[in-house]
């Protein structure tokens, strides 16, 4: 069985996008990884397409550890967005592997844990553990043959966007203008708008309506407070624009949101 076909889909949640990898073999089976970083998918997914691409069709996805091994040698100092390539390709390889086998992925893996099964008293806490050690051992092997990252060089272009968030999520309940914050970020404002749509790829306005949502869930899914005053306090200035963007964001309308949540939590 052999790699055949390679695949990238970035897709837009509101908030934020996700990058999903699709390898496909010769026999008609495809599996699915996902390679996000956040604000940073499209550099990841130039990263897969352009270096990535070309060393992974034609290989058996069972040959894992060798081809995750020969990413991560050529790799040389890629810091974040290379990493996080390589490891959207190895999940789409084990997603492939165990398809070929007819079983569930938990299974190659060793079987479930009991930590899964039972849901005792702290098991989602007990499972963050468990990763932050995986974490924690990848870092310390990476030290011990000489890989040192340190802080990724943020580009010219991400500077002035991260600036832009920043003044965004400070200021996400008053009204915010284009000129305003250009001036925050150091740009010009159509430059700010080309910069949030090749790193982020939404317009700032988008992300400030996804982020406004958001808050709004926040405060819906608590006990004691109405649609109008959560509308009204992350910056919406009408409700009826208000129920229309929150619906297109979550699915549905802020009074069935909180009901839900209500329901959940009591």
């Amino acid at each position: 069985m052999k790699i055949t076909q390679f695949d990238t889909f970035l897709v837009n949640s509101g908030l934020r996008n996700y990058l999903f990898i699709r390898l496909t073999t010769d026999r008609g089976l495809s599996g699915i990884g996902e390679a996000s970083l956040e604000w940073q998918e499209k550099t990841v997914e130039t990263v897969l397409h352009e270096w990535v691409k070309d060393r992974i069709v034609g290989e058996d996805p069972f040959d894992i550890e060798r081809i995750a091994e020969n990413l991560i040698r050529d790799q040389y100092q890629g810091g974040s967005t290379v990493l996080t390539a390589i490891s959207g390709v190895e999940v789409a390889l084990w997603d492939l592997v165990a398809k070929a086998c007819g079983q569930p992925l938990y299974k190659i893996l060793g079987g479930r844990t009991k930590e899964f099964d039972q849901k005792m008293f702290g098991h989602e806490v007990r499972l963050r553990t468990i990763l932050l050690e995986m974490l924690v051992r990848l870092l310390r092997w990476e030290e011990e043959i000489g890989k040192q990252y340190g802080r990724t060089m943020l580009t010219t272009s991400w500077i002035h966007v991260e600036k832009a968030l920043r003044y965004l999520r400070e200021h996400y309940a008053e009204e915010i203008y284009a000129r305003d914050l250009a001036r925050v970020a150091g740009v010009s404002e159509s430059r700010l708008k080309a910069l949030f749509q090749v790193v982020l790829g939404m317009p700032w306005s988008r992300y400030l309506q996804g982020y406004r949502i958001h808050r709004a869930a926040g405060s819906l899914s608590e006990p004691g407070h109405n649609v109008l005053e959560v509308a009204l306090s992350v910056g919406f200035e009408s409700l009826s624009h208000f129920n229309a963007t929150f619906r297109s964001v979550m699915g549905v309308s802020p009074s069935v949101y909180a009901k839900r949540a209500a329901g959940k939590t009591s």
